[in-house]
């Protein structure tokens, strides 16, 4: 099965974030997408956040229709931030046999040499980047 995952703040989620997923879904035929709120992010301080119980379930609000999206919450469980290198490969544990992709706009795509362990991490998906439009809707997370 062809899986991606689509990891934000969403601080709010708005059509933007619905676009991208939307469109990767149709355009490389995917069979789910995985919404995959960051619970405590590196890049930004917790004053600039909703409280992670608000973003979620504002994600699960809004993908609560479309069969194919589904959300994935194991980054509450970590006390420290969590890397996405170790979300995926949590993700292929919990669904072996799965192509990966990662849906990801253009500005996170652009910091990815600062990602930790970021060449296992390339490896082991492919990736499906976003164009950002310069002064778009909502904080782009």
């Amino acid at each position: 099965m062809r899986r991606a995952i689509f990891g934000g703040t969403f601080n709010p989620i708005h059509w933007g974030h619905l676009l991208m997923a939307e469109t990767a879904l149709s355009q490389f035929n995917l069979h789910q997408v995985i919404w995959v709120p960051t619970y405590r992010p590196f890049y930004k301080s917790s004053t600039e956040l909703l409280a992670f119980h608000h973003r979620l379930e504002m994600v699960q609000r809004a993908i609560a229709s479309h069969p194919h999206f589904t959300v994935f919450t194991s980054e509450q469980s970590h006390p420290d931030a969590a890397y996405a290198i170790h979300t995926l490969l949590e993700l292929q544990l919990f669904y072996p046999n799965s192509q990966w992709y990662w849906i990801i706009g253009l500005d996170a795509f652009q910091s990815l040499p600062r990602w930790h362990r970021r060449q296992e991490w390339i490896e082991q998906c492919d990736w499906l980047v976003a164009p950002r439009e310069v002064g778009g809707v909502g904080d782009g997370g």
